[in-house]
């Protein structure tokens, strides 16, 4: 069975146009048609996984349903601080509804070297204007009081500064939806590679504040069990199939209420 499973996968990625991470359009056709004009931007969580591209993930339904502007995991790390970056730079005229599924590469605790040393130097302008260069350069060198592979840790910002600071920014977006983040089972780590910090549900606590403070929410944290996320989720982070589905059927309730 798992051969025949195989094999399926190998096919259906062969015959399937692969789809990468970059910027997409609806097609004319569906942008003529469509009524609805939406600006989706997207961590990787919103786009297929390699070798996975045997169906159709919620990113790209949408696309083919609606007027779309898809940025899809632009950036090596996709931050809400890149959407805002992108969000100061976009006729917001151009959209009615704004999807926005980022946030988990923002509250994830990682290496404190690498943030310091590769992450805040490429988003330094953002993180300076978001929170101030010396409340981000601060926070920076605290750290979470967990180790992960021989370094400390530390995510990009705390919960307070994202209250004080993030949350008014995205409050002032017309009909923003928000994709939250589920829960995580840290004994289970599915089809990823490595375990994760032992802290990693850190990232339960800034989806949560998130979810309470922003009116349009895609809240993944009540929707979903922890065996759910076994049956909806690759890895904890990724939806699969079914999980893009949901994700897709909700947006589409929410779209049509608000």
């Amino acid at each position: 069975m798992k051969i025949k499973n195989k094999m399926r996968d190998l096919i259906t990625h062969w015959l399937t146009p692969q789809v990468e991470a970059t910027y997409q359009r609806s097609s004319l056709f569906t942008r003529i048609l469509s009524a609805k004009r939406i600006l989706l931007y997207t961590d990787s969580r919103g786009i297929n996984l390699p070798e996975h591209f045997y169906y159709k993930h919620y990113s790209t339904r949408l696309i083919n349903l609606y007027n779309v502007e898809a940025y899809l995991c632009p950036e090596k790390w996709t931050t809400i601080l890149d959407f805002l970056k992108l969000w100061k730079n976009v006729n917001h005229a151009n959209y009615d509804y704004v999807v926005l599924h980022t946030g988990v590469v923002d509250a994830s605790p990682r290496h404190q070297k690498i943030l310091i040393n590769e992450i805040y130097p490429d988003k330094k302008v953002m993180f300076d204007d978001v929170f101030g260069e010396s409340n981000i350069s601060k926070f920076h060198k605290t750290d979470l009081g967990c180790d992960y592979e021989g370094d400390k840790t530390i995510n990009m910002y705390s919960l307070e500064m994202a209250r004080k600071h993030l949350i008014p920014r995205l409050l002032e977006i017309p009909k923003l939806i928000w994709i939250g983040t589920n829960k995580i089972d840290t004994a289970w780590r599915g089809n990823y590679w490595k375990d994760r910090p032992k802290n990693i549900r850190l990232v339960e606590d800034y989806s949560r504040l998130f979810s309470d403070s922003l009116p349009n929410v895609v809240n993944l944290l009540d929707l979903w069990s922890l065996e759910d996320v076994h049956n909806y989720t690759f890895d904890n982070i990724h939806p699969n199939k079914v999980g893009s589905d949901i994700i897709f059927s909700v947006l589409e309730t929410i779209i049509k209420t608000i």
